[in-house]
């Protein structure tokens, strides 16, 4: 609801929960930029929490530099200023994360890669092992930390009322034991550890922001097509909320398709005002929004 608001020019800016994708997954999809912080980094009164230890707070803007601006004006900072592009340093981890691309997202991202090189960025192959972790914590960490903010007993009660995902998701960690949850938190702040120190020598990573286009709701009928369509299509975000990071979606626009497709810049926990410098610098590059199709542009005039 909130990137289709912006989408449609209904605000200047909207704001979001991001978990496990919630902003940069519909800011790729719609065209926008989406920024997620790092966890902690802002309140989040008056948000209801589906996992207290992996909800955040983030954004919805058209560009690099109006999200800067929202940043500077809610933080009291100075706004973040545009970083040089020559000579950052950029992780790219092809393992898992360019894996099983729809060809014209890997042709937009490769792209966009080809440019940042040309402008003087230095990209890196780069492996985040870490993320091993991040199907276990979706699985059973989100669910089981929303049944106890929920209830056993409320959930039960209202069951039949809830959407058939998060009923499912949520019925799978009734008989969840303490000693696995503990387990599962336990591994997740070892990589946000790991993660932190595997990035010391780089300024960000980048990948696909969601590996697929956009696709009807149609397609999504039954309870198997919509788990399998959210799991494919926040497979590159959930990463960034496992291992503590704060993380953008910058719109992708070219020649080989007309629909959304969105660049993550992901940054170490707590660099959020370095990640909007290099949003900064990417946008420069790469561009800001996305042109609408002919077709629309004939429409609208």
């Amino acid at each position: 609801g909130s990137a289709v608001a912006l989408a449609t020019d209904l605000c200047a800016f909207s704001i979001g929960s991001d978990t496990g994708g919630s902003v940069r997954q519909p800011a790729a999809l719609c065209g926008l930029f989406g920024y997620k912080a790092t966890a902690g980094r802002w309140p989040m009164d008056g948000i209801f929490p589906l996992s207290h230890t992996l909800d955040s707070v983030g954004w919805f803007t058209k560009t690099a530099a109006d999200s800067a601006t929202v940043f500077g004006a809610l933080s009291g900072e100075p706004c973040p200023k545009r970083a040089p592009l020559r000579g950052l340093r950029l992780g790219v981890p092809r393992e898992r994360f360019f894996d099983d691309l729809a060809s014209e997202v890997a042709a937009h991202v490769d792209d966009a890669l080809h440019r940042l090189a040309e402008a003087g960025a230095e990209l890196v192959p780069f492996e985040l092992s870490e993320v091993t972790g991040t199907e276990a914590a979706f699985a059973k960490l989100v669910p089981a930390e929303l049944l106890a903010e929920l209830g056993v007993e409320r959930f039960h009660a209202n069951a039949s009322l809830i959407d058939a995902v998060p009923s499912a998701r949520l019925s799978q960690v009734l008989g969840l034991q303490a000693n696995e949850y503990i387990g599962i938190l336990r591994a997740h702040y070892a990589a946000v550890r790991t993660a932190t120190e595997r990035m010391a020598d780089l300024d960000a990573w980048v990948a696909p922001t969601v590996p697929v286009l956009p696709i009807a709701v149609a397609a999504c009928a039954t309870l198997e097509a919509a788990v399998a369509w959210n799991q494919r299509s926040t497979r590159n975000t959930q990463p960034v909320n496992y291992l503590g990071q704060c993380a953008v979606s910058m719109p992708l626009h070219g020649p080989h398709t007309h629909l959304p497709v969105g660049l993550q810049i992901a940054c170490a926990p707590g660099e959020d005002g370095r990640l909007l410098s290099i949003a900064l610098a990417i946008e420069d590059v790469i561009g800001s929004g996305r042109r609408p199709p002919a077709t629309a542009r004939l429409l609208s005039g």
